[in-house]
């Protein structure tokens, strides 16, 4: 099963993410921030080839190393990142400017997945308009 979540947090999430060590203290914060409730977009296997294809250090590929992030697993756990409100609007920005055609070529091969760039601007928008940063999970 793959998973490709966002939800938008407070920015005190922040405080309590960077406690977090293990994979499994991510997972008991985000009951703690109770993300099942917050503002959510299912990005579906999209996220997954945007983490595979965009570079890092690209605006948009920040969402992936965003401002924290859980340890990587080799058993198959899905990724947390936290997105702290600063880089939620920027990375907001980079995609209202991003054409969709430069978006498709650096996806390539999994060009379908640029169905994300409209709801994901939007997700990200009012996220930054409420202040507030952004948790990605995500994995396979």
């Amino acid at each position: 099963m793959t998973i490709g979540r966002l939800y938008e947090v407070p920015p005190s999430a922040e405080a309590l993410l960077r406690t977090c060590n293990a994979v499994t203290e991510w997972y008991e914060a985000l009951a703690v921030l109770a993300v099942e409730s917050a503002p959510t977009l299912d990005a579906e296997d999209a996220l997954i080839s945007w983490a595979e294809l965009l570079p890092r250090n690209s605006v948009v590929g920040m969402l992936f190393s965003g401002s924290i992030a859980s340890p990587d697993t080799d058993n198959g756990d899905p990724v947390v990142t936290y997105v702290n409100p600063a880089m939620v609007k920027a990375v907001a920005e980079q995609l209202a400017l991003l054409a969709k055609a430069d978006l498709e070529a650096q996806l390539g091969n999994d060009a379908a997945a640029s169905w994300l760039q409209e709801p994901l601007k939007q997700f990200l928008s009012e996220a930054a308009n409420n202040d507030n940063g952004v948790v990605l999970v995500w994995g396979a």
